[in-house]
């Protein structure tokens, strides 16, 4: 499957719609650097995460949280797609922190991220 093609896949299965989602994280930066974070909404293809620490856009970084019913932590990498930094000026929606553009996850890992989806879209459609 091409990359377009997969992106049109996963789409349809709802791939792009975020779910609130909040789960402690632990950050590594590509300078070594750790943090923690939390992540407040999540689906297949990334994640919105709030710290302290802002990265820069298109920083590259690793993030393991724990999802309901899954073992172990999932692992994933990603770029920082964009900052939503201490701003007046911004909307109130969401708090301070980035979105994080997650690269390939290892299937076992994007399947936890399906189910948390659809548990979030089978509780708020109940």
């Amino acid at each position: 499957m091409s990359a377009p093609d997969e992106a049109t896949d996963r789409r349809a299965r709802g791939a792009t719609l975020r779910v609130p989602f909040v789960a402690r994280c632990r950050l590594r930066f590509a300078d070594g650097r750790d943090e923690l974070g939390l992540i407040a909404n999540v689906n297949e293809l990334g994640a919105y995460i709030t710290a302290d620490v802002l990265p820069q856009a298109g920083e590259g970084l690793e993030c393991r949280f724990a999802v309901p019913s899954n073992p172990g932590e999932i692992r994933v990498t990603g770029r920082v797609a964009w900052v939503h930094p201490r701003s007046p000026r911004l909307s109130g929606s969401l708090p301070i922190g980035f979105g994080l553009q997650f690269d390939p996850v290892a299937e076992p890992d994007r399947q936890a991220l399906e189910r948390v989806v659809r548990a979030y879209l089978s509780d708020t459609s109940a």
